[in-house]
């Protein structure tokens, strides 16, 4: 399901790349105790399933992840590689999602600290359920 969900977002992603990215969000999401899908609901949100993406802010990568982020995390890497990106943003994740909850973690992912409004979290929430159906179909 996550390998077609990266092929549907993203044609131009070759199957190695998206072979990459799946194995980037497995290993991450088990290390840091979250749910595959909801990852991948991420990096469907966030950057449309291009590695190579950039925000107008700075954010960067298929997470969307901010550059003064790593150093306080003690992550090594380019942010810019799939396993460094995915790895800060299911850290990035995971510690919101601890000390927030599930609905707020995921929301402070995009907002930060300053959560205004609901529609981040169902965008994620969308995805993650069109995930899902492709595990089902």
């Amino acid at each position: 399901a996550l390998e077609r969900s990266l092929a549907l977002a993203n044609p131009s992603l070759s199957s190695a790349e998206r072979s990459r990215i799946v194995a980037a969000i497995d290993r991450y999401s088990a290390q840091y105790g979250l749910a595959p899908d909801l990852v991948m609901a991420i990096v469907l949100v966030e950057s449309d399933a291009r590695p190579w993406a950039r925000s107008p802010k700075g954010a960067v990568g298929l997470m969307q992840v901010m550059p003064h982020m790593m150093r306080p995390m003690g992550l090594a890497g380019n942010l810019a590689t799939v396993e460094s990106n995915i790895e800060a943003g299911c850290f990035i994740l995971a510690h919101n999602i601890e000390r927030l909850g599930v609905e707020k973690g995921i929301s402070a992912y995009f907002w930060g600290s300053r959560i205004r409004g609901v529609a981040y979290l169902e965008k994620v929430l969308e995805a993650r359920e069109r995930v899902r159906e492709l595990r089902t179909s």
